[in-house]
């Protein structure tokens, strides 16, 4: 590589040359052909299916397609597959939302506590103004939510009032 400036554009070497020093850079640009492309988009579609019926939809041979699959996963262009069940799925990223809580002249040390009791309770703020408690959870269910909701709801004076908002640029609103 002495001949290489360190830019792509500017190497004199060949570019299969380049891709067996920079395999990542190989991966990310052409090295799948068409065909690994209409394989992988097959797999991903479906990666249950037989490799026959991936045979037939990119129009290769069965030992073409299975010969392929083997090649990038042993490359790791393919990590593997998984099953999503609709029982046992995780969201990806957690669903995140504030409440305020305005309570007029209640002690807030004691609802911190309480509130802090849950593992879905991030941070809680005490504040001057009208709001009097800003609290931030992360939970996986709506339903876990109102669980919380419910349960601070019977630690406050009926005249206290909850606000909430949830996603990520406050999308929506209850109000108790």
């Amino acid at each position: 590589m002495d001949q290489c400036t360190g830019s792509v554009r500017h190497c004199r070497h060949d570019v299969t040359e380049f891709r067996l020093y920079y395999p990542r850079f190989a991966v990310e640009t052409d090295i799948w052909d068409s065909y690994d492309q209409k394989i992988i988009a097959a797999l991903k579609d479906n990666a249950r299916q037989s490799v026959s019926a991936i045979a037939e939809q990119v129009h290769l041979s069965r030992s073409a397609v299975s010969d392929r699959i083997k090649r990038m996963e042993e490359q790791g262009v393919i990590l593997g597959y998984q099953v999503l069940s609709a029982t046992e799925s995780q969201p990806t990223e957690r669903l995140k939302a504030y409440f305020e809580i305005r309570h007029g002249g209640f002690k807030c040390r004691p609802l911190v506590e309480f509130m802090m009791q849950y593992p879905e309770v991030q941070h809680c703020y005490g504040t001057s103004g009208a709001v009097d408690l800003l609290v931030y959870l992360e939970f996986d269910q709506m339903q876990r939510l109102h669980e919380i909701l419910a349960a601070v709801d019977e630690q406050l004076p009926k005249d206290a009032k909850i606000v909430t908002a949830y996603g990520d640029a406050g999308v929506g609103a209850l109000t108790r």
